[in-house]
């Protein structure tokens, strides 16, 4: 029953597969006949301010989540016993490679965008 099961899945993959891969497009557009809006000073400084309060939010959220995580983390810490310690060690490493990316994520995402807003 496992057998036939992999190879219905593996089958009906296989026809996804195949018919996405021909599918015909009706597309009649002349490159040279695309001419997009120009986009206004005002637009312009808009959706950069709008830009830099999603920025500053992610920032900010992301910095309480990790101080709320490190809070828990270390206080599992501090009262568990020798085993958990070392289980709480092993959680500790993950957790601070994903807040020194987190951090410098943001922070790479900031110096590009005050660079291009000025």
């Amino acid at each position: 029953m496992h057998k036939i099961k992999k190879i219905l899945f593996t089958l009906i993959i296989n026809i996804f597969i195949i018919s996405n891969m021909f599918s015909v497009v009706f597309a009649d557009v002349s490159p040279g006949d695309y001419k997009p809006s120009s986009i206004t000073t005002s637009e312009y400084q808009t959706a950069f301010t709008k830009a830099g309060v999603v920025l500053g939010a992610i920032r900010n959220v992301s910095a309480v989540v990790a101080v709320i995580a490190l809070m828990i983390i270390g206080i599992k810490y501090m009262i568990g016993s020798v085993e958990e310690r070392a289980e709480y060690k092993k959680t500790l490493i993950p957790y601070v490679i994903g807040c020194v990316l987190v951090v410098s994520i943001t922070t790479i995402v900031s110096f590009i965008y005050n660079a291009v807003k000025d």
